[in-house]
């Protein structure tokens, strides 16, 4: 008899820190145990963002002065804790004043002196609290002296090769990384909480290929109330946690003070692209250069050993710029599309270096048209010369009046940040506000900047969108064919399919009066995105292919809403042309027909198969012909 037995288990995500992470043994005071520290505080209304990114520019002096007492901090601007990570926010006695004198450390997390693992560690002050009183009687915002803070911890692990499980016990986030030079924007990420929580583990597995000396960074961050940072590696046999640098327990990991002041390695400052934040339309734009900034160590970098290369494949031209101990490495080539791209710069200094970072490629390409949704014309079918001119960053129609029914169409909606001043028209349209004046409801959305070529400095979306509402928008083409995307959103899951549709259109005659003609386009229909403003780009699509519009010079196209908030609208070059007829219209006796795209007319008296087409031996785009007495008579394009 045969049995079977099925169970399911989880693997842990883990990172591997390699060789090239560690630094040289003469590099390390191995005399000096312990971190480098700097923490930084300001004085502000509101809670920073729980990120890691708030953090690192509180960290650089961004957000304001700091206001912190750092007279125990070193001339290189930190502190040295030879002991442990197990920092508490300072609190005062119940009811009392403030006062730094009675300002101690809170308990909590997994190390206190109540809450031995192996021995009692008292808890400490974050490095820099507590505010002294003088500084405390020039706060604006005195009831939150113990808010908004961040810290950077910098070290030198010794490691031995195997796995480790690091984590953290925080209030509120924290990052982990290790690089030979710590400071490395593409650093090896180990455990990260990039969020606001309460005092909470968050572990993080890595493995060490090799034993060594690895440069480590802690990034801690507090918007508001309670606030705590707790450093640990925890056994993967037996879960006990131990504080880094713990030595009262056997088997800790040692840390050494990092070299502040003699830093043995170069290192990756930043580097462009990099996928959007959660919220952002994922996509990076083809005609983005890619540019990494290396900034020297003790030894310089070495111009000459600068490589880049692209998913394995080494790239060229690479252009090097220097200045001051900053080398500045840019690839302007286009990008695949839609392509998961992995970028590795390698360089020397001292000894071999690389960095790597990934990003993800979308569709729109350098030479992408936009038309920003904001952007629609003002005082009366008018237009602003420099929305038409590439690349648009934005804000040029920022206070300018649009007319009701000439330029827009929509509902007033009163919940508005204003960008446009409101609409008006001196006709009264049924079902609008008296003298029609008519807020359009937009904001700036989670930040979709990215363009295919450029980000915008000023976006806005529109809301609140509904059927038959639109939006005119003369500007003048290069002349091409044109394939159409619609930034569309809408806050329903992405598997509810058409959430997001809306319609396109030109105007061929009358665009500063109320009586437009209007040639239709073609339909964007696509599924919900998970949250407004999180926008997908939505082919134009015309009797179910993807729609190529022809555009040369000055044109007025509108988008008419159904369903879903909208951003811009993207013009792509480069669609197959594809034949539209125009226009059919009967006039004393006439019938004329105009078409696009190319291609002969060709008519026929009946539909009955088997059809036999005439040709009219015209191309030109427009025919005309006198009206039949009997009968009927039918017509079609033939490329």
């Amino acid at each position: 008899m045969v049995r079977t037995n099925t169970w399911n288990f989880s693997v842990m995500p883990w990172v591997t820190v390699p060789p090239s992470a560690a630094i040289a043994a003469s590099a390390v005071d191995t005399s000096k145990t312990g971190f480098k520290i700097k923490t930084y505080k300001i004085d502000a209304q509101n809670d920073i963002a729980n990120t890691i990114a708030s953090a690192l520019a509180m960290l650089s002096g961004a957000k304001g002065a700091n206001k912190l007492d750092t007279s125990a901090f070193g001339s290189d601007g930190y502190y040295v804790e030879a002991g442990v990570i197990n920092y508490e926010h300072g609190a005062l006695p119940a009811n009392a004043a403030y006062d730094a004198a009675s300002v101690a450390p809170a308990r909590s997390g997994d190390f206190t002196d109540q809450i031995p693992v192996d021995v009692p560690v008292a808890d400490a002050l974050f490095p820099g609290e507590p505010i002294t009183d003088a500084t405390y009687g020039t706060l604006v915002y005195s009831n939150k002296w113990g808010d908004n803070m961040a810290m950077e911890v910098l070290t030198v692990l010794d490691l031995q090769p195997g796995w480790y499980w690091t984590g953290v016990n925080s209030d509120d986030g924290f990052r982990v990384s290790f690089a030979a030079n710590p400071l490395d924007a593409t650093a090896v990420v180990a455990d990260i909480a990039d969020f606001g929580k309460g005092a909470s583990d968050v572990n993080g597995l890595f493995y060490v290929q090799q034993a060594g000396l690895y440069p480590c960074r802690l990034i801690w961050e507090l918007g508001g109330g309670g606030a705590s940072c707790e450093w640990y590696m925890q056994n993967t046999l037996n879960y006990q946690r131990t504080l880094v640098n713990e030595n009262a327990v056997a088997g800790y990991i040692k840390a050494y003070q990092y070299p502040v002041g003699a830093s043995p390695a170069s290192y990756v400052k930043s580097v462009t692209p990099n996928d959007p934040a959660g919220g952002i339309r994922a996509g990076v734009g083809l005609g983005k250069q890619v540019q990494v900034v290396i900034v020297d160590g003790s030894t310089a970098v070495d111009q000459n050993s600068i490589t880049l290369k692209l998913n394995g494949a080494a790239v060229s031209p690479i252009t090097k710029n220097k200045v001051g101990n900053e080398t500045t490495v840019t690839y302007s080539q286009p990008l695949p599309a839609n392509t998961l791209v992995t970028v590795q710069v390698s360089w020397t200094d001292a000894a071999p270096r690389s960095s790597s970072w990934s990003f993800t490629t979308g569709i729109l390409p350098a030479n992408t048209f936009v038309i920003e949704a904001e952007d629609f014309n003002t005082a009366g079918g008018q237009t602003v010369a420099a929305a038409s001119t590439m690349p648009y960053l934005g804000n040029s129609y920022s206070n300018l009046n649009a007319v009701l029914g000439i330029d827009f169409l929509r509902p007033h909606q009163a919940d508005s940040p204003l960008y446009r001043a409101r609409g008006t028209n001196s006709l009264q349209i049924p079902g609008y506000p008296a003298n029609n004046l008519v807020n359009v409801p937009m904001d700036t959305g989670p930040g979709d900047f990215d363009r295919g070529g450029w980000d915008m400095t000023v976006n806005y979306k529109i809301g609140w969108t509904g059927a038959n509402q639109w939006y005119d928008y003369t500007r003048t083409f290069p002349a091409a064919n044109y394939n159409v995307y619609a930034a569309l959103s809408h806050g329903d899951p992405p598997t509810s399919t058409s959430r997001v549709r809306a319609s396109l259109q030109q105007i061929t005659a009358g665009q500063t009066t109320t009586n437009q003609t209007v040639v239709q386009l073609g339909t964007f229909d696509g599924p919900a995105t998970g949250g407004w403003g999180l926008n997908r780009l939505v082919p134009l699509m015309n009797g179910g292919v993807m729609a190529s519009v022809p555009l040369s010079g000055t044109q007025t196209i509108r988008l008419t809403t159904d369903s879903g908030d909208y951003d811009f609208l993207a013009f792509v070059p480069g669609g197959a042309a594809q034949i539209r007829i125009n226009s059919i219209a009967i006039a004393s006796g006439q019938v004329t027909i105009t078409w696009s795209g190319g291609g002969s007319l060709e008519w026929t008296t009946s539909l009955t198969p088997t059809i036999s087409w005439t040709p009219t031996g015209n191309s030109s785009g427009s025919f005309s012909e006198p009206v039949a007495t009997t009968g009927n008579k039918f017509y079609h394009v033939k490329q």
